[in-house]
């Protein structure tokens, strides 16, 4: 698996509250190996995560593949699903590399919490990891793991609606996150 995110050190004793943090069962739910891959256009990749420590928000990151074409958003939200913060529509920008973007320092308590990921086309693509999509139905277990999408999520709505993914398109969970520091509070 790839490092995430890339620029951690410039921000300080940091990590990412991300669907790929130490620790995530993610690592073990995916299997299909990492590649370029596109996302459905317009629909939001949702994971829950979970914050142990009291945390300081400081941006959002995620790593572009191969292809890299209109805008990104990705956001924080509570565990109600409301949201905290996002990056609002921003052009992907760098092929095979990551992409971050700073926000507004928040305070994060310990707790659950929401990070989501939408692009407004089908050609950008992501760095992402999946399962197998010629395996019927393996989908339809994600949200047992914390895994959602929206459909119409682009710019990213202030309230989530989670649903199932519906197809093994959606299947894939890029590499994205939001990315906090534990020494600043």
């Amino acid at each position: 698996m790839p490092d995430f995110p890339a620029d951690a050190a410039s921000i300080g004793p940091a990590g990412a509250l991300s669907p790929w943090a130490e620790g995530s069962v993610y690592n073990g739910l995916y299997g299909g190996g990492w590649a370029s891959r596109t996302l459905v256009a317009n629909l939001a990749v949702i994971a829950e995560v979970f914050l142990p420590v009291i945390a300081t928000l400081r941006g959002f990151s995620w790593t572009n593949g191969s292809a890299v074409s209109g805008n990104v958003d990705c956001g924080l939200y509570d565990a109600h699903r409301n949201q905290i913060a996002h990056t609002g529509s921003t052009a992907q920008a760098g092929t095979n590399a990551s992409q971050a973007v700073g926000a507004t320092a928040t305070q994060l308590n310990p707790g659950n919490y929401y990070v989501a990921v939408a692009i407004d086309n089908a050609t950008g693509t992501f760095n992402s990891q999946g399962s197998n999509p010629n395996s019927a139905g393996t989908f339809y277990i994600y949200p047992a793991f914390g895994l959602f999408t929206m459909a119409s999520a682009f710019p990213l709505p202030s309230t989530l609606t989670l649903a199932a993914p519906s197809a093994a398109a959606q299947a894939y969970l890029p590499m994205f996150g939001a990315l906090i520091d534990t020494s600043v509070v």
